[in-house]
C-alpha cells in the first residue's frame, strides 16, 4: 500500500505536459510569421486588374458593328 502511494511518476508526467505547451507556443509563432508573408505575396500578385483592363480596351468589336451599319448604304444607291 505504501509503495503504491509513493508513485511520484505522475508528478513527472505533469511536468512533461507543461513542457509540451511551450513547444506548441513556438510552433504558433512560426506559423503566424508564415501567414503574414503569404498575405504580402497575395497582395503583390494582384496584377490581374491590369489584365482585365487590357481586355476591355480590346473591345474594338463595336467599331466593326458600326462599319456594318454604314455598309448598308448600298441599298440606298
Amino acid at each position: 500500500m505504501n509503495a503504491t502511494s509513493q508513485n511520484v511518476s505522475p508528478t513527472l508526467s505533469v511536468n512533461t505536459t507543461s513542457q509540451n505547451v511551450s513547444s506548441t507556443l513556438s510552433v504558433y509563432a512560426t506559423s503566424q510569421n508564415v501567414s503574414r508573408l503569404l498575405s504580402v505575396n497575395a497582395t503583390s500578385q494582384n496584377v490581374s486588374p491590369t489584365l482585365s483592363a487590357n481586355t476591355t480596351k480590346q473591345n474594338v468589336s463595336p467599331t466593326l458593328s458600326v462599319n456594318a451599319t454604314s455598309h448598308n448604304v448600298l441599298p440606298t444607291i
